[in-house]
């Protein structure tokens, strides 16, 4: 096989309001010099093709339209000049209401195994804010100037927020925030998210569905104003009733708060063009009439929200950035910033790659405690949380301790991690270890000794629990091979380390 030293990716974006596709070039080469170890980077990413924006084609309110992504996916790959097999690695991110479609995981998987020789499919708030404050410019930004950003990405249904300081993803949150949380159709209210209905009780608003928007832009001003009001609190961890009755799985878990913020997606795109003049509006209630009667697909309250959240006081503290994105932030995040390259150290048994979407457990190894017990906790932990029909799917160790160690002790490692492992690897699946150090080679070559054959060994990437990891085929000479780390939830206080 070939190795490569660029790779063509494919990041495909469904959300509540749009769909997108854009497809990049990574650029790798071995920045270790002539030291005897090779270290393979991406030191370029560069987006080649931009696609339009797309309505997100449904059947009804409950089922995406399959054939109707299908057919934007094979009209982009025609017009950016590819076809499947150009594509080497790329994310599909389902975000927004469009991800509790009935067929959503259906949708994604299958678009998954269409759109190329492997591309991972990955959903879930958290990740979709740290992707699109990657794509957004926010992550590169916090480390140039070594300060504190919030990125929220607003687009039709959610607003999701990823905070970096200094480079590192410190937190995120997601809300029920979006333009498309109050639709209009020929001047008349045609509907409300039920998020909204239940938040409106609790901020003693009212709004119906079939309700005369000239008799009720009071109203839908207040709604505005307010919504910008709790995205505004939950950066400034203030987290009372109204606040809690948006979020979307977990509160606010950063501790250091903000000095700056940007806005992404299509409510940031529209922020954008309300300050570069080219939309002009000279009040909220003059946005509200206007997407009351428009018929260009947003009849929504994307455009009154943006003016809200730019009229908004308790922004003041926070100095606004320029997001170098908007509409496209989460999927060219998606396209390029969601994958990392191996240590070339690497132990890889033939024909065991690609894996896709293996799940992680941590384990730390203490040759003064009782290892191999250890292990085998860990590894039934394992099972329990993501093999409960008993399937034997493939389970990543991200392992510990073993890094700087003398070869005799990795030999004593491995003859512990083959036992248990070889025990528990029944359905024939490969053992998968995400070493951290340069020891990948080194210690699979060790189990390889030891009695365990089907094995995937790789190093210098960092995963731990609750993370899911793919693995791409080798590229360049060096045998270091594609890895996207995705942590999917958090629910807690939590650092994120960069991948």
């Amino acid at each position: 096989m070939k190795r490569k030293d660029a790779m063509t990716t494919v990041g495909i974006d469904l959300g509540t309001s749009t769909t997108k596709l854009v497809v990049s070039r990574l650029r790798l080469a071995n920045t270790a010099g002539h030291s005897r170890i090779p270290r393979i980077e991406i030191v370029d990413r560069q987006v080649v093709y931009r696609s339009p924006l797309y309505r997100t084609p449904l059947l009804n309110d409950s089922l995406i339209d399959m054939a109707g992504v299908g057919e934007i996916l094979n009209a982009e790959y025609r017009r950016a000049g590819i076809t499947f097999a150009d594509i080497d690695t790329g994310a599909v991110i389902i975000t927004g209401e469009t991800a509790t479609r009935d067929n959503a995981r259906e949708v994604v998987m299958s678009l998954a195994d269409r759109a190329g020789d492997f591309v991972v499919a990955t959903a879930g708030p958290d990740l979709e804010g740290i992707l699109a404050g990657k794509g957004s410019g926010a992550l590169e930004w916090s480390k140039r100037m070594n300060r504190t950003v919030a990125n929220v990405d607003i687009g039709g249904g959610t607003a999701n927020i990823a905070l970096f300081s200094r480079g590192e993803v410190r937190g995120t949150c997601t809300l029920a925030i979006g333009g498309r949380v109050i639709e209009f159709e020929r001047g008349v209210v045609r509907r409300v998210s039920p998020v909204l209905k239940k938040w409106m009780q609790v901020t003693d608003m009212r709004l119906e569905p079939g309700w005369r928007v000239d008799h009720s832009v009071e109203m839908l001003c207040r709604i505005s104003d307010r919504l910008a009001g709790c995205l505004a609190g939950v950066l400034h961890q203030r987290v009372g009733p109204p606040e809690r009755e948006l979020l979307v799985g977990h509160p606010p878990n950063w501790v250091e708060l903000p000095d700056a913020w940007m806005v992404s997606g299509g409510v940031g795109g529209m922020i954008a063009a309300l300050l570069d003049g080219s939309r002009s509006a000279s009040s909220c209630k003059e946005l509200v009439i206007e997407r009351a009667w428009a018929e260009d697909g947003f009849a929504d309250m994307g455009l009154p929200l943006a003016y809200s959240l730019l009229h908004e006081q308790s922004f003041a503290d926070l100095e606004r950035i320029p997001a170098r994105e908007t509409m496209r932030a989460t999927v060219i995040g998606a396209g390029t910033q969601s994958m990392e390259i191996s240590g070339a150290t690497v132990h890889v048994e033939a024909g065991r790659l690609p894996l896709r979407n293996v799940p992680v457990m941590a384990f730390t190894y203490d040759p003064e405690g009782v290892p191999e017990e250890d292990l085998r906790q860990v590894l039934a932990r394992g099972k329990r949380i993501y093999d409960p029909g008993g399937e034997n799917p493939p389970l990543a160790l991200a392992v510990r301790g073993l890094s700087g160690r003398h070869f005799s002790d990795l030999q004593e490692a491995a003859q512990v991690f083959s036992r248990v492992l070889g025990e528990g690897l029944s359905g024939g699946e490969p053992a998968v270890l995400i070493m951290d150090g340069d020891v990948g080679k080194a210690f699979g070559q060790c189990l390889s000794a030891a009695g365990l054959k089907s094995l995937v060994c790789i190093d210098q990437i960092q995963a731990g629990d609750g993370d899911y990891v793919d693995i791409g085929e080798p590229v360049m000479e060096s045998g270091a091979v594609p890895v996207a780390v995705k942590t999917l939830v958090l629910d807690g206080p939590r650092e994120v380390k960069k991948r």
